[in-house]
C-alpha cells in the first residue's frame, strides 16, 4: 500500500514494483460471454461503505474451460495495474489508484453496461 506521504505521481517510479496488481476475475462460461468487460471498481470498508473513488477498468478474456471462463485487467500492453494508497492519488494510462480506508478492505467491482 502507498503511503499518504508519497508524491501525487508516486506509482510512475513503481512500473514493475511488488506494488503493482494486476487483477483476475473468474466466473460462470453462461454469464460471462463477452471478450472483454468494462468494470467500475472500488474498495469498502467493513460495512460495504466506499473508502474513495471508484476506477473504470477494462477486463479481457484470457482463459475459457467447460464451464469458467477467466480475466485478467492487463493483457500484454493493453490494460492497466492497480496500485492501494491511504489517500486519492490520480491514475494514469497504464495504472489506477484505489484509496483504501484501512488494512482491511473489499474490493468491489459493477460491470458497466
Amino acid at each position: 500500500m502507498l503511503d499518504s506521504n508519497v508524491d501525487e505521481y508516486f506509482p510512475l517510479k513503481r512500473r514493475n514494483s511488488p506494488y503493482t496488481y494486476k487483477i483476475k476475475i473468474s466466473g460462470l462460461k453462461k454469464y460471462f460471454t463477452e471478450e472483454q468487460y468494462t468494470v467500475n471498481l472500488w474498495t469498502a470498508d467493513e460495512n460495504f461503505r466506499a473508502c474513495g473513488e471508484s476506477r473504470e477498468f477494462t477486463f479481457y478474456k484470457v482463459a475459457e474451460s467447460i464451464d469458467s471462463v477467466g480475466y485478467v485487467s492487463r493483457r500484454n500492453r493493453d490494460g492497466q495495474y492497480l496500485f492501494f494508497a491511504e489517500k486519492e492519488m490520480p491514475s494514469y494510462d497504464w495504472y489506477h489508484v484505489l484509496k483504501v480506508c484501512d488494512k482491511r478492505q473489499y474490493l468491489i467491482g459493477e460491470i458497466k453496461e
